[in-house]
C-alpha cells in the first residue's frame, strides 16, 4: 500500500524521485507459489482509509489469510490498521524483535481471517515473509514439517550483532560456506535479496559470530 508505488507490469510508468516500484507484492507472491500456496497479487492500495476498508471487506469474501506492505511504520499514515479496527479485528502480534523490519510487522485475527501487516522495504519484506509468516502458513495447511529448513554452514567471515535482538544476516551458501553480505545496508537494497541464497538468523544474547564458526542458515526461498 502507498501513494508511491509504482505497478512493475506498468511499461509506461517511471519511478521519479519520490516514486518506487511494487517489489514487494511480487516477491512475496512469487515466494508462496514456489512454496506450493495458491496467491493472487491484488495490487497497489492508495494512501486512502474509504478504499483500503473496502478492498480488505472484499478481499476477506474470498481469502483466509491477506498479506500486505507498507503503511504501518510509526508516523506513517495508517490507513491499513484504521480500516482493519472498524472491521473488527482483533491484534494479535505488534512487532517482533528482528532487524530489519521487525518493528512494523502485525497481525490482525477475525474468525479464520489472518492479515499479515509486512515492512514496506524490500528486505524486511520478503526476509519475515519467508521466516515468519511461511512457517504459520504450513501449519495452518496441516504440514507435519511447517519449520524453514536448515543446513549447517562455516562462516567465512565474523559478523558483530546486537545481543539484544536477533538479525536477518543476509547472504551465499556454497560448499559448505556461508558468506555473509555486510551488516551494514539498507533495508530497501533489493540487489542484497537477489544476490542471497541463504539467511542466517542469531539466538538472543549472541555479539559475534566468529570466522570459521559453524551455524544453521535457512534458505532464502
Amino acid at each position: 500500500s502507498g501513494n508511491e508505488l509504482i505497478n512493475l507490469e506498468d511499461k509506461n510508468a517511471k519511478a521519479d524521485e519520490f516514486a518506487v516500484y511494487d517489489a514487494n507484492s511480487f516477491g512475496i507472491s512469487a515466494l508462496l507459489s514456489q512454496n506450493g500456496f495458491e496467491c493472487e497479487n491484488l495490487g497497489i492500495i492508495k494512501d486512502d482509509f474509504d478504499l483500503t476498508l473496502k478492498t480488505l471487506e472484499n478481499a476477506m469474501k474470498d481469502y483466509d489469510i491477506i498479506i500486505t506492505s507498507g503503511g504501518a511504520s510509526v508516523g506513517e499514515a495508517d490507513f491499513l490498521q484504521r480500516a482493519l479496527n472498524k472491521l473488527k479485528f482483533m491484534q494479535i502480534l505488534n512487532g517482533i524483535s528482528v532487524k530489519p523490519g521487525g518493528k512494523p510487522t502485525k497481525c490482525f485475527k477475525l474468525g479464520k481471517t489472518l492479515v499479515f501487516v509486512m515492512p514496506g522495504n524490500p528486505l524486511p519484506a520478503y526476509g519475515l515473509s519467508l521466516l515468519f509468516v511461511l512457517p504459520i502458513l504450513r501449519y495452518l495447511s496441516g504440514a507435519l514439517k511447517f519449520e524453514n529448513q536448515k543446513v549447517l554452514a562455516k562462516f567465512t567471515a565474523s559478523v558483530k550483532l546486537n545481543p539484544k535482538r536477533q538479525d536477518m544476516i543476509f547472504g551465499k551458501y556454497k560448499n559448505g560456506e556461508f558468506t555473509p553480505y555486510p551488516s551494514k545496508f539498507s533495508s530497501y537494497m533489493i540487489s542484497i535479496l537477489s544476490n542471497s541464497t541463504h539467511i542466517f538468523v542469531n539466538e538472543l544474547g549472541v555479539s559475534e559470530i566468529a570466522k570459521g564458526e559453524f551455524c544453521e542458515i535457512f534458505g532464502a526461498y
